[in-house]
């Protein structure tokens, strides 16, 4: 996984959209210090360990981001209660009067 970045204006963010941007950043964090590791392991037995970490924080990670995606997509735009069926009794009314 190439590590994008996922970007969020926290001033406007829910406690449960916090929390997970705070577990997400700590995973993050997570994944550069295994990288490292990759980096300068030289035992085989190590290596596949740090490799199967990686992959359980990228999937982690990309969870995470769908989790965050989802909960700032705002709710379906609807008809307002009560706005609608007022207007058409009023020109409903113009109509008939």
């Amino acid at each position: 996984m190439s590590e994008m970045p996922l970007i969020i204006r926290t001033e406007r963010l829910s406690p449960e959209q916090r929390a997970l941007v705070h577990r997400r950043d700590g995973m993050v964090l997570s994944r550069k210090r295994v990288v490292h590791d990759l980096e300068t392991s030289r035992s085989a037995l190590y290596r596949r360990n740090l490799e199967a970490g990686l992959l359980y924080l990228d999937e982690q990670i990309a969870e995470l981001d769908r989790s965050l995606i989802a909960l700032a997509k705002p709710p379906p735009a609807g008809p307002k209660p009560g706005r609608s069926g007022s207007r058409l009794r009023v020109k409903e009314k113009a109509r008939q009067g």
